[in-house]
């Protein structure tokens, strides 16, 4: 979405690797001189362009019309490639047909051979592949849910900009302290990358796209999306209190992200000093001045509606300073290796077991708690975290 904005000649460079010094655009004039077919291919894919004032809509209509352009060119190159095989080998119609219905069937896609349908293109049409990208209300509903996915991933790469410049690697979700929340900080990267007079109208839009405020998707389903969009190895892990009680209710009254490739011997010591103890302070005077307003209510003999209200406001407020204690505990258990929350693996055990007992801690290991060694993998070091149950949900799916 963001590329959406950039004419063929404001791209940039392709790739940041140790080789991307190979790629060249077709701006090159020898890429041109070399591929003149290929070069028009990609400046007439490229050719549509939005400003940065465009509404997220706009900028994601751009880029579905690139995607499918592009998609519809790969799509009759291939197509070409099939037809030199089989003239190449001689193959007749009938047998291609045959062909192309198996390698269809194993790949569990639709048949792509070649037989005369109704409305079939003609040869000017199929060869440009314009004609390939249908015209219909399923190309609506995928253009839409395109749409969606480009302002999850665009807000997805804006938490991964904000979590990766934080100096430890510990962004809050919730509000805590003077400290910057995760919106906050994705709502100010939006605004470096399109204008700071497009902040509100673009954070509004998202919304509107998601269903639902940013925040709240940020909150709660963010995880889960990025545990999805990285293979079932998230680079950023949402701790939570939420599921500290029962019935629990994301995001908890603390939660915070924090980036695996910081993560240090005493990342859990620095949450718990820096971020959860300013929050259970907020919690516990909640809960002292709502017992205080219950309290007052009943010395005063209140009416039956205003003590209902005071008392659900300090039941809630219970229910929340319970909660963020236990999840002091459990992480100071962690840190401290005071219980091992994974028992210890058996003669036999595989190594993912052994890395796991080892990175968790406890009286077999000196006394010490949990102790991440990024060497091993998310799969290892992310496993306390989840015995524990001071992460999101998602992360269950992590094995």
């Amino acid at each position: 979405m963001l590329l959406a904005t950039r004419t063929v000649d404001g791209l940039g460079h392709p790739a940041a690797g140790p080789q991307s010094s190979e790629f060249r655009w077709p701006s090159a004039s020898d890429i041109r001189e070399a591929c003149p077919a290929a070069t028009r291919i990609f400046e007439a894919a490229f050719a549509t362009h939005a400003p940065s004032s465009a509404s997220l809509r706009r900028l994601g209509e751009v880029a579905w019309s690139r995607k499918c352009t592009l998609e519809c060119e790969i799509a009759g190159l291939q197509q070409q490639i099939d037809r030199s095989v089989y003239d190449l080998f001689e193959i007749e119609t009938v047998e291609r047909q045959r062909i192309e219905e198996e390698v269809s069937f194993r790949q569990c896609q639709p048949d792509l051979g070649d037989e005369e349908t109704e409305g079939e293109q003609s040869p000017e049409t199929a060869e440009s592949g314009v004609g390939d990208i249908p015209r219909s209300e399923t190309t609506v509903s995928d253009s839409n849910a395109f749409v969606r996915d480009e302002v999850m991933r665009l807000l997805s790469y804006a938490v991964r900009v904000v979590v990766e410049n934080d100096d430890d690697g510990i962004v809050p979700i919730l509000q805590v302290g003077d400290e910057l929340t995760l919106a906050q900080r994705v709502k100010s990267q939006i605004g470096e990358w399109f204008g700071t007079d497009q902040i509100d109208a673009k954070w509004a839009e998202a919304a509107e796209i998601l269903g639902k405020p940013v925040e709240e998707w940020l909150a709660i389903d963010y995880f889960e999306y990025h545990v999805d969009m990285y293979w079932r190895r998230p680079i950023f892990w949402q701790l939570t209190s939420a599921y500290c009680v029962p019935r629990g209710r994301l995001p908890g009254c603390f939660s915070c992200l924090i980036d695996y490739h910081k993560l240090r011997a005493n990342t859990l010591q620095n949450i718990l000093s820096l971020y959860v103890a300013r929050a259970q302070e907020t919690v516990q005077a909640q809960f002292d001045a709502t017992r205080t307003i219950l309290e007052g209510g009943q010395q005063r003999e209140a009416n039956r509606r205003e003590l209902s209200s005071a008392r659900c406001n300090f039941e809630d407020a219970d229910r929340r300073l319970r909660e963020i204690t236990e999840f002091v505990r459990r992480l100071r258990e962690l840190d401290t290796g005071a219980r091992p929350v994974t028992p210890p693996p058996g003669e036999n055990a595989s190594w993912v077991r052994q890395k796991i007992a080892e990175v968790t801690g406890g009286p077999a290991y000196g006394g010490r708690g949990w102790l991440p060694v990024i060497d091993y993998g998310v799969r290892v070091n992310i496993e306390p975290l989840k015995v524990a149950q001071v992460i999101h949900r998602a992360a269950d799916r992590i094995s």
